[in-house]
């Protein structure tokens, strides 16, 4: 017996065996919804990047130096070879393959490019954009070097402006 607030005798039961517990089922319950909502959602948020795959095994051997060809070279310093003519700034290598692409019909707006083995990611992304923005449709990356290209050790001129200021706060 115990006495309570008001002066009078309160009686208290002793403790059964049972304890409390916290009923997990609809926990169990939430999170099986929340799982099958995304798995459901998740396909429709990936994002695909349109891609031409050749439709047949046997390939073909193609010359990029080929005449007519634009040959874009990127080096480890991120200077620009444009058909091996060095380009000074961002804005020279946009309006010369601007200029190069503008007599060429839609299907003839090709443009290579041939990055070195360990180039920046980021010039080739922002040469690749200049050449979307010069008119290029179609653009490749050769895996090796262009037969045109010489080691004669002549550097082309770095780039200023935009593309010389891009990927420099990594």
């Amino acid at each position: 017996m115990r006495v309570g607030r008001r002066g009078r005798l309160v009686a208290v039961s002793p403790p059964t065996g049972r304890r409390p517990s916290i009923n997990v089922t609809p926990l169990v319950d939430v999170v099986l919804v929340l799982l099958i909502l995304f798995m459901v959602l998740t396909p429709l948020f990936e994002k695909d990047l349109p891609i031409r795959i050749p439709e047949s095994a046997a390939t073909v051997e193609v010359s990029p130096s080929a005449r007519g060809q634009i040959i874009v070279e990127i080096d480890l310093q991120g200077r620009l070879l444009l058909s091996s003519r060095p380009m000074e700034r961002f804005e020279q290598y946009v309006e010369e393959l601007r200029g190069l692409l503008r007599g060429r019909a839609e299907s003839e707006r090709t443009v290579f490019f041939v990055p070195e083995a360990h180039a920046r990611y980021e010039r080739l992304v922002t040469a690749l954009d200049g050449a979307r923005a010069a008119g290029a449709v179609t653009l490749g990356i050769l895996t090796e070097p262009a037969p045109s290209r010489t080691s004669s050790g002549t550097a082309p001129a770095s780039l200023g402006g935009e593309m010389a200021g891009r990927g420099q706060g990594d």
